[in-house]
This record gives C-alpha cells, sequence and structure tokens, in this order.
C-alpha cells in the first residue's frame, strides 16, 4: 500500500514538473546545450554553448530591420545609424567601445564590426572570454546599441565623412546587380547608400529612426561560444529585462519588384573569347520553418537536379536556384557559347528538357534513387567542431526568416528517412512550377565582346521565342544516363614498388631536441637536413609533409632565366621517372589518398604533400623521386611550346590586363622595386622559344633540390614520432652532403629607387596612395613580433588620425613584407584611397605619424593590448587538430631564419618587447630617407 502511494506521488511530481516546463516555454528554453526564449519586453535570445574555439564567445545583436524600412527622406539613415553605434553610447563615452574591445585584444573591423543590408542590421563582436567580466561588458554593449545610442553632432560630423570615403571605396561586386535587384523599395537604394544621400542625413532624422525601429521586439541578442547557457541567460535577463517595450511600426517583408517582361543588361569585355548569357527568373520561395516545409524544398531541389541532368549534356551550360533576398530566389540558366545563336538553340535545348519530364515515366527509379541519394548527401547537422562564427550565421538566418537548420545526427536520419519515402510522382508539381516561372518575367544578363562576330545581345523576341519553342517540345535530345550501378569495390591501386622498396633497419639521425613548449621536435641528418616534426594527437589521419629548399626564382642567374622559365609549372607537367605509367601513379595517387604539389616563390621552392598515416613511407619516397628524377613530359612541352610560338607577336592576356588596370600595373612596379616580385626573363621571340629544352630544366631543378644544406623537412599530423623519425632518415640520409648555390651577383645589386611615381588613369576618380617604407633588419623572431607591432600601431593610430579625426580615409591597408637573404630586407606598404584633393593632407597627417613613432615611445598599454591580440591569434590557430595552421606558422619560421627556441618563449618574448626598444626598431624602419609615395590619379582633363 505504502509502494502504491509513493508510486502515485511520483507520478503526480513528474505531472507537476512537466506542467510547469510547459509554462515556462513562453518565456525561455533551456537545455545543456542551448538557451533561447522571449522576455516581457519583446527581446528574444539564443545562447549556445560551443567550445570551439575555446574560451572565446561570438555575440550578436540581430535587428530584422535594415535600409528597406528607410521612408522617403531617410535614404542612408540606417547605415549612417550603424557607424555611429561605436561613436559613443551610455556607459561607453567617445571611442569606449572600441577601446574595450581592443584592451582584450579584439580588433576594430575584425572581431569588432557590423553590417547593414536591406532586411538586417547585425553587430558582431568576437571576444576572448580569460578577461574577468567579459561577458558582463559584451551584454551592456549590446544593451547600448539598443536603447543607449548618445548620437551627438560632432560625432556625426566626423563619421559623415568616413562614411563617404567608404562608399567611394566600395566597388559593387556582381557586375549585374543593379538588374538582379529591381526596381522596388530595394533597388531604389544600396544599404550602403550615396555620398549624397549621407550629406543629406540629419542627426534629428537618425535619432528619429533610432526611437523607432531600435526596440527589443525587433531584436535578438545571439551569444554562441565557450559559455555557460543558462548563467549567461541570467545575465542577460539581469542586463535587459528592466529595457522598456516600444512598439514598433509593422515590419513588411520586403520584395523584389520587376519589369512584367524581360529587362536586358549587356557587359563588353575585349578580353573574353566567348559569351555569356544570364537567364535569370525571379520567383517567390517559400520558408522551411519545420521539417514538413524543409523536406519539401529538399524535393524541389530534386526536381530540379533532375532538369539540371539534362542541361548538364550541354556544353558551357549551368541550371541553379539561389535565394537572393527577402523569399524571392533566382532561378537562372547559364550558357556560354561563340554565337547567340548557338546560345538560343541551347535554350530550346534546356527548356525541351523540363517539357519532357513532365511526362511519365521519364525520371525512372534509377535516376529516383540517384536524386534521393544526392539529397541526403546535402544533410548535415552542425556539431561540436563547427567554429561558434559558423553556428551564428545559421542562428541569424532563422532569426530573420525562421529557416530551420539541422543540429543533431538524429534529425539528419529523420530527415533521411523521409527522403528515401518520396516518390517521383511528389516531383512533378515542382517541375511544372519551374515550366510556370521560365513563362514569366526574366532577367538578362548578358556578357560578349563586341570585336567578335556574331555575339551581338539577343532581343526579347528571340528569347522569348527560343522558350516557347522549347516548352512546346514534349521529346528532347538531352537524355540523362544514370551512373552505373555501384560496382563490388574493386581492390585498391597496388603502391609502386619504387615507393616501397630498400627501407632500412636503423634511424640515421646525428642529432635531436625536442622543445616541450612547443611540442616539436627538430633533429638533422648527416647531410645536413634539417627535420621539424610536430605530432598532433587531436587532428585527422592525414598528414602534413613540406620540404623546402631555400633557393627560389630569386637564385636564377640573367644566363639561365630565359632557359628556365616557370619551372616549376614545367616540373608538374609530368609524374616521376621511376614510373612510367602516369595513370598508373594517378590512380595509386586517388585510391590512397596522396597528394603532391611543386610551388616556387623568389627566395624558397617547396615540395607539398599529404598522406594518411600509414601512406607517409610512400609519400616521402615519392616526393624524394620528384625532387632528383621528374618526368619528363616531352609531349606536353611541345604542346605548350607550339601554343607559345602561335603567340608571337600578340600581346599576351596578362599584358593586356596590365595595359587596362593600372592598380595591376603599379603593384607589379612596386614588387619590382622592392623585390618582393622580380620579374622573370620570358622567352619572347621564335628562336628563343624553340631553344627551350625540357632537359636542361630538369637539369637544373635536379641541382637545386639535390643540395641538402639549408634543405627543410616539416611535417605535422597525428604520426608516432619514433616512426616518422626512421622514415625520413630512410628515404633522405643517404644523399650526398652538398652546400647552397650561391646567389647571382645581379640579385645583390641594389639601386635607389625613385622616391616619387604618379600614374594617371583614365577611369579613376579618387586617388590611390602607396606610402612605402623600407630598409633592413636583425632577421630574428624578436625583431619580426617588433615589426608587427609597429605595424598594428601604426594601423591603430592611422585609423584614428585618419580616418576618426580627419574623416578623409574608410581604412587604411598595411602590408608587410621581410626577408632574411639574400640580404635582410623589410618593406612596409600602406595604401589608402582619398579624394584627389585630400591627398597631400593624407600624406602629411602619415609623415606626422611616422616621425611621432619614431621619436616617442608607445604607450604600454598599446603594446598590452597588441600582445593580447597576438596570444590569442596563436592560442586559437595552433590547436592540437589544426595541421594546417601548424604546418604554415613552422614554414613560415624556417623561411624567416627564425629559431624554434625563440618560439617556444614566444610570450616572453612578447611581453619583454619595452616600448623604448621598439621605438629604436621603428626609428630604423620607417625612415624618412626610404620614403616612396607611389600613387595612381584620375587622368587630367586638360
Amino acid at each position: 500500500m505504502q509502494d502504491k502511494d509513493q508510486s502515485r506521488w511520483q507520478g503526480l511530481w513528474l505531472w507537476l514538473l512537466i506542467l510547469v516546463g510547459a509554462f515556462n516555454l513562453g518565456e525561455g528554453y533551456t537545455h545543456a546545450q542551448e538557451a533561447r526564449g522571449q522576455l516581457p519586453n519583446g527581446l528574444s535570445y539564443i545562447i549556445r554553448r560551443n567550445a570551439e574555439p575555446r574560451q572565446k564567445a561570438e555575440c550578436r545583436l540581430v535587428l530584422r530591420l535594415g535600409s528597406g524600412v528607410q521612408e522617403p527622406g531617410e535614404e542612408g539613415v540606417a547605415h549612417f545609424l550603424e557607424h555611429l553605434a561605436f561613436a559613443g553610447s551610455k556607459h561607453f563615452p567617445g571611442q569606449g567601445i572600441t577601446r574595450y574591445t581592443e584592451s582584450l585584444g579584439v580588433r576594430y573591423g575584425i572581431g569588432l564590426n557590423a553590417l547593414t543590408g536591406h532586411d538586417r542590421t547585425v553587430y558582431m563582436m568576437s571576444l576572448p572570454l580569460d578577461g574577468r567580466a567579459v561577458l558582463d561588458s559584451a551584454m551592456l554593449i549590446m544593451r547600448d546599441w539598443l536603447s543607449g545610442l548618445q548620437l551627438d553632432s560632432l560625432a556625426m560630423e566626423r563619421e559623415r565623412g568616413v562614411i563617404r570615403e567608404e562608399i567611394r571605396a566600395y566597388e559593387t561586386p556582381d557586375p549585374f546587380y543593379s538588374l538582379k535587384i529591381g526596381r522596388g523599395a530595394y533597388g531604389r537604394s544600396l544599404p550602403i547608400a550615396t555620398a549624397e544621400d549621407i550629406d543629406r542625413v540629419r542627426v534629428g532624422t537618425i535619432r528619429r529612426f533610432y526611437e523607432r525601429w531600435y526596440t527589443p521586439s525587433l531584436a535578438t541578442v545571439l551569444i554562441v561560444g565557450d559559455v555557460d547557457p543558462q548563467r549567461t541567460e541570467a545575465l542577460l535577463k539581469k542586463t535587459f529585462a528592466d529595457l522598456p517595450a516600444r512598439p514598433a511600426p509593422p515590419l513588411e517583408e520586403g520584395e523584389l519588384v520587376y519589369d512584367p517582361e524581360y529587362t536586358h543588361s549587356a557587359l563588353t569585355d575585349t578580353l573574353l573569347s566567348t559569351a555569356t548569357l544570364d537567364l535569370i527568373f525571379p520567383h517567390r520561395t517559400p520558408p522551411s520553418r519545420t521539417e514538413d516545409e524543409l523536406l519539401q524544398s529538399l524535393i524541389q531541389r530534386m526536381a530540379l537536379r533532375a532538369w539540371a541532368h539534362r542541361t548538364d549534356l550541354i556544353q558551357g551550360a549551368k541550371l541553379t536556384d539561389y535565394w537572393y533576398l527577402g523569399r524571392t530566389s533566382h532561378l537562372a540558366l547559364t550558357l556560354e557559347g561563340d554565337l547567340t545563336m548557338s546560345l538560343l538553340r541551347d535554350i530550346r535545348h534546356a527548356l525541351s528538357a523540363l517539357s519532357a519530364l513532365q511526362r511519365p515515366g521519364t525520371i525512372t527509379p534509377r535516376e529516383l534513387t540517384e536524386l534521393k541519394e544526392r539529397a541526403k548527401a546535402s544533410l548535415f547537422a552542425l556539431g561540436d567542431a563547427t567554429p561558434s562564427s559558423s553556428w551564428c550565421d545559421y542562428y541569424v538566418d532563422e532569426i530573420l526568416h525562421g529557416d530551420l537548420f539541422l543540429k543533431t545526427d538524429d534529425e539528419v536520419k529523420s530527415l533521411s528517412r523521409r527522403i528515401d519515402a518520396v516518390r517521383v510522382e511528389e516531383l512533378q508539381p515542382y517541375l511544372a512550377e519551374y515550366q510556370r516561372i521560365v513563362q514569366g518575367n526574366a532577367l538578362v544578363a548578358y556578357s560578349h565582346n563586341p570585336l567578335l562576330k556574331g555575339q551581338q545581345p539577343p532581343t526579347t523576341a528571340s528569347l522569348r521565342q527560343a522558350i516557347q519553342m522549347g516548352l512546346q517540345t514534349r521529346r528532347s535530345l538531352l537524355r540523362y544516363t544514370p551512373k552505373e550501378e555501384e560496382k563490388p569495390q574493386q581492390k585498391l591501386s597496388p603502391t609502386p614498388a619504387v615507393l616501397t622498396a630498400g627501407r632500412t633497419p636503423r634511424a640515421h639521425i646525428l642529432s635531436r631536441r625536442t622543445y616541450e613548449g612547443i611540442g616539436v621536435t627538430e633533429a638533422f641528418l648527416p647531410n645536413g637536413i634539417r627535420l621539424i616534426l610536430r605530432p598532433l594527437p587531436d587532428a585527422d589521419s592525414l598528414v602534413r609533409i613540406a620540404i623546402n629548399q631555400p633557393r627560389g626564382l630569386r637564385a636564377i642567374p640573367d644566363s639561365l632565366q630565359l632557359q628556365v622559365p616557370s619551372l616549376a609549372a614545367y616540373m608538374e607537367l609530368g609524374g616521376i621517372e621511376a614510373i612510367p605509367s602516369r595513370d598508373s601513379l594517378m590512380s595509386y595517387l586517388y585510391d590512397h589518398g596522396v597528394s603532391m604539389t611543386l610551388t616556387e616563390a623568389m627566395d624558397w621552392g617547396t615540395l607539398l604533400g599529404s598522406a594518411p598515416t600509414k601512406e607517409t613511407y610512400p609519400l616521402l619516397r615519392l616526393m624524394r623521386e620528384k625532387m632528383l628524377r621528374p618526368e619528363r613530359a616531352y609531349a606536353d612541352f611541345e604542346d605548350i611550346r607550339q601554343g607559345q610560338l602561335s603567340e608571337v607577336g600578340r600581346p599576351s592576356r596578362l599584358e593586356q590586363m596590365l595595359h587596362r588596370q593600372p592598380d595591376r600595373r603599379m603593384l607589379r612596379l612596386i614588387d619590382s622595386v622592392l623585390g618582393t616580385y622580380v620579374p622573370q626573363r620570358e622567352p619572347e621571340t621564335r628562336e628563343q622559344i624553340q631553344a627551350l629544352s625540357l632537359d636542361r630544366m630538369v637539369a637544373y631543378h635536379r641541382d637545386q633540390w639535390s643540395r641538402t644544406e639549408g634543405l627543410t623537412v616539416v611535417v605535422v599530423g597525428r604520426f608516432d614520432l619514433e616512426e616518422m623519425l626512421h622514415e625520413i632518415s630512410d628515404v633522405f640520409a643517404g644523399l650526398p652532403r652538398r652546400s647552397l648555390s650561391s646567389y647571382p651577383e645581379e640579385s645583390l645589386r641594389t639601386s635607389r629607387p625613385e622616391t616619387v611615381i604618379t600614374l594617371e588613369a583614365d577611369q579613376a576618380d579618387q586617388t590611390l596612395l602607396h606610402n612605402i617604407y623600407y630598409g633592413s633588419y636583425t632577421p630574428d623572431l624578436r625583431t619580426s613580433l617588433q615589426l608587427k607591432m609597429l605595424r598594428e600601431i601604426l594601423r591603430g593610430r592611422l585609423i584614428a588620425r585618419l580616418r576618426s579625426e580627419a574623416g578623409i580615409i574608410y581604412s587604411p591597408y598595411l602590408y608587410m613584407d621581410y626577408r632574411p637573404g639574400p640580404r635582410p630586407f623589410v618593406s612596409l606598404r600602406l595604401e589608402t584611397l582619398v579624394q584627389p584633393e585630400n591627398a597631400p593632407l593624407a600624406c602629411r597627417l602619415i609623415e606626422e605619424l611616422v616621425e611621432e613613432l619614431r621619436t616617442k615611445p608607445a604607450r604600454e598599454q598599446e603594446l598590452a593590448d597588441i600582445r593580447r591580440t597576438f596570444l590569442i591569434n596563436k592560442r586559437e590557430a595552433l590547436t592540437e587538430s589544426n595541421t594546417s595552421e601548424w604546418q604554415t606558422v613552422l614554414l613560415g619560421l624556417v623561411r624567416n631564419g627564425e629559431q624554434l627556441q625563440d618560439f617556444q618563449i614566444y610570450e616572453e618574448l612578447l611581453r619583454s618587447i619595452t616600448p623604448e626598444e621598439l621605438r629604436k626598431t621603428i626609428h630604423a624602419v620607417l625612415n624618412p630617407a626610404r620614403h616612396l609615395i607611389y600613387s595612381i590619379v584620375p587622368q587630367s582633363r586638360n
């Protein structure tokens, strides 16, 4: 009796807990990984625990409004307000938000940023969590963005010039943007606005817009990172709960509006060899808020894929249907060909394929199975390894449009089972809908070369006729043949004997040392080859191997340049000499997951390879063969030679591009002057081309790669250290010791470049300034860190002086290059885009900043913020699983002449750099006597 009562009371308590949980769903929902809900004032929130990367949080304030809600007379206000959100708020006056985040090591414009779109405004912070009360401050910043902006006139006037410069520097990435955006509210105003719009904006207009639209009911706080969802939720409620609820105007989802018939846009380019036609059909797309709706969108994709199975048979054709804006998608048929008439023919074939798909039995069971497999393969769940920033991207789509995304493997399995049950009849309504869509209005984007005959833009009448003829043809010449049935798994291609034979019983290691602080082992073979190994226990099974030799294109004497042009490209033509059948080599590489690539630069050549752990020994043997005995691909070599001979006397494509793009010409000149890129002599005459010899090229390649002195093998990935040392020794210890080749005399000569160079461009309306400083430096890690700190200090002060105070630039770009040999050289290039009348002021301010840095030590807090940025970036990049970053860093140390023992004490070195020591380095590098001013200016209109 007592047991029954106890059971009854336990059941009642369970029912009560469920009931309480149901009542709580209105305010919020929490579990171990995620908390979400809505406060009484209307503010929504989503918080998710995700430890990739660790000790970091991605914070977003997402507003479901953008430039689309601007009324007449408010053009540019949404974008202007976004800028002012960083110019002072209640709890962070002036530049307080920027100063605070930079104190955490977060750079403005990278870890702190915002964007304004047609339908959204998103404020973003990427914050390290190892400081005190970081989330508290982040919440306060987002609260200020929503309700505490100061919006004073002085800050507005300072920012006005910055926004104008941003607009001037902005280039629409799509040449057909105005065609695709239509003529509705979205089409009348870019979110970035125009300079004239920004000039008209007044502070009162901004305040009214802010008070009307920045309301909790239109906002969502999104936090994803290494956080506790429940504690963060409690902090969020404490920060935002007392914000008053303010009604917002009705928010209508904007629509893209187009002309009812056909709208044409043409682009001419004399570099084009073929014409491209994009036939775009705008149509409304339904949301995918539930699993049922997501399934329907997948069935629609299956229908599109069935059509694409047939259009793929047309050479140069591509069929897509992508979301564009709001609830509008663009069904696009892209065709490429030599003649407009052939493109019209291809339209008929493509549309006849769609029409034929309406006939029963056209989609066979085999094809349906293939469509299902492709749909299931597209499914994925965001997991623990997904970076928090990627989680945020998906959550933002959910916030704005309610679109569902999959978070667990169980959700993927559930949807996969439903895809398996799809019948061919369920595709027919979507095929019929596509047929209806292509009979409606269309956007016509046409790119062609006006110098070529037969490429005149198609007319509306010809396009309509091609479409109607295609749709009326119920039988199609484009008949899809499904892939062959999966054959029983074939045996992997055998590993060629030359890649496995000859293992020795012991390793030939002259010396070795392990740097425990960074987990790196360094060893030397008796012939001088250096080994650097970093085992990564959490990495996947792919091991990355890089063999670096310290003589690149700069080491080629003038007398040899005409004989060995584009050396790496010619060596990549073939495989290796010891495996005569290239097909068998390619089969081995493909079947065993092995890859290898040869690259060359000015100061080094690198052979890159990757393979599963069990295939590292054959990969090492393969790399040695490529170094010493590459295949001579005579037939391919001769094809290239004949192609070069046919082009003699004609300007190359590169020459044409340099002629029409002055910015590329200027960069080529700058690279040549600084030695970043030294133009190599290329064969130009028939005699020089005919004199080319593949045997001579192979001989030079072998000579360089057989020099063991300075050769370094870098290995990162999941492997056994002792086994890897044994394998490398077995493959490379037997090479005879050879010294490095000396640099030719011509590469050691230096000449003083011209101090000022100006290039006129007929299409430029602004001045592109390059302020360049160059000099010598000490090749070690301590100096490299000082150079990087110099770059960050200069960047921050340029933003403060030229952007925030003077308002004459939007964003400066700093490029730094340093190399240890043949003579240590460093260059710093500052690129700014300004109005022509502001160019003298920009140069003067830059020179004043440089003099200030040369004479006055930086503030200790300024250095502390930069140190923190460096340490956070290093921590996030060099994890126990990131093979790519480890390879990049270790190769960088090798190429820059930096030592592993210094990298082991990276933090100690960084913290020991004093303001005065840094000032002395700055004084030496930023020398006014070595200051170049190169610029591209608008062509004079005399």
